[in-house]
């Protein structure tokens, strides 16, 4: 994404679909890691427009699944407060010549981040974690994905860095070895993991999750899909209870691991399995990142920067995880 969206293009894009007169310039709003976000005004309301990354919207299968993710948002919808998409002359995909975006109604609020999470915060999180678990909905279009093993090339990258001198290499080449550890201990635990699914959203991290005055809404449906309830479990307690460092409270896991409980039974969780699948998302994101920094997702200066910048995170992510797993498997044990 090399260039800033122009207020025409906008103007355009509202005008194709009847969404409204732009009334002011759009403002780009800090915060996506993949898209970027406007707050545009009209005559008749405020929207959040965001722009989707077009390395991504190239990928075979993307736009069937972004379609099936607002359809989850959609039926989600009847039960929490969810931010969808919105539909103009019966899409809510929109493309404008090259270009696609989505339409959300603007929502007043912001997000929390560590160390600012309270334990309130992540009850509430917990709650509603539960409750879309216990649903256990269905939305036609939307099937379970192909449980295969996922194997990354770790040395590929590694000699792709090497060849540019990169900035990241020393960090990448003292943990590479573990990559390919951690890679295998997802994969079985994966195989296991894949019996028991449940359609969810799949990346609730905070800045997916907007507050206003005590209530929260959930945003960026786009990863929705099956999972299973006790890994994304892991993974939303691993962001939630986050202290700003890495290192865990202890306090605020238990907050938001007690609300879930309320709805969800977790007496019978195999948590060793369930600790051995917490690198995946990191994992995936680590491998995209370094696609990004090595100019193999997109040849934009931004994207490699941004590429550059989250291989350093991802990795120190998985480096703090890799040392609280015991600690985390005593804390669900004593429970």
């Amino acid at each position: 994404m090399n260039h800033k969206l122009h207020l025409h293009e906008i103007e355009e894009l509202f005008h194709t679909f009847g969404i409204g007169q732009v009334i002011d310039t759009p403002i780009s709003i800090t915060g996506g890691l993949m898209h970027k976000i406007y707050r545009v005004s009209t005559d008749k309301n405020i929207y959040a427009v965001k722009w989707l990354n077009p390395s991504i919207m190239q990928r075979d299968g993307v736009i069937e699944n972004m379609l099936n993710s607002e359809r989850i948002a959609a039926t989600f919808s009847n039960h929490f407060p969810v931010v969808a998409a919105l539909t103009f002359n019966g899409q809510n995909l929109l493309q404008f010549g090259d270009k696609y975006f989505m339409v959300y109604e603007w929502i007043e609020g912001t997000s929390i981040f560590p160390p600012s999470i309270t334990k309130e915060n992540c009850y509430k999180v917990g709650d509603v974690l539960g409750k879309m678990h216990q649903l256990d909905i269905a939305v036609p279009g939307v099937r379970k994905e192909n449980s295969e093993a996922v194997t990354y090339n770790w040395q590929f990258y590694y000699d792709k860095g090497v060849q540019q001198n990169a900035s990241w290499i020393d960090v990448y080449t003292g943990i590479i070895d573990k990559l390919n550890i951690w890679n295998k201990s997802v994969n079985d635990a994966n195989r296991q993991l894949s019996e028991y699914t449940v359609i969810s959203h799949r990346d609730l991290d905070p800045k997916n999750v907007m507050w206003h005055q005590g209530k929260l809404y959930l945003i960026d449906w786009e990863a929705a899909g099956y999972v299973n309830p006790y890994k994304e479990l892991l993974e939303v307690l691993n962001y939630w209870a986050d202290r700003g460092n890495g290192n865990l409270d202890k306090e605020k896991f238990l907050a938001l691991f007690n609300a879930y409980r309320i709805n969800m039974n977790t007496n019978t969780v195999d948590w060793d399995c369930i600790l051995d699948s917490g690198y995946d998302g990191m994992l995936g994101w680590l491998e995209y990142s370094l696609k990004r920094a090595l100019g193999i997702e997109s040849t934009d200066e931004k994207e490699i920067k941004l590429g550059m910048e989250q291989i350093t995170a991802t990795i120190e992510a998985l480096i703090y995880y890799d040392n609280q797993k015991q600690m985390i498997r005593n804390w669900f044990n004593t429970l």
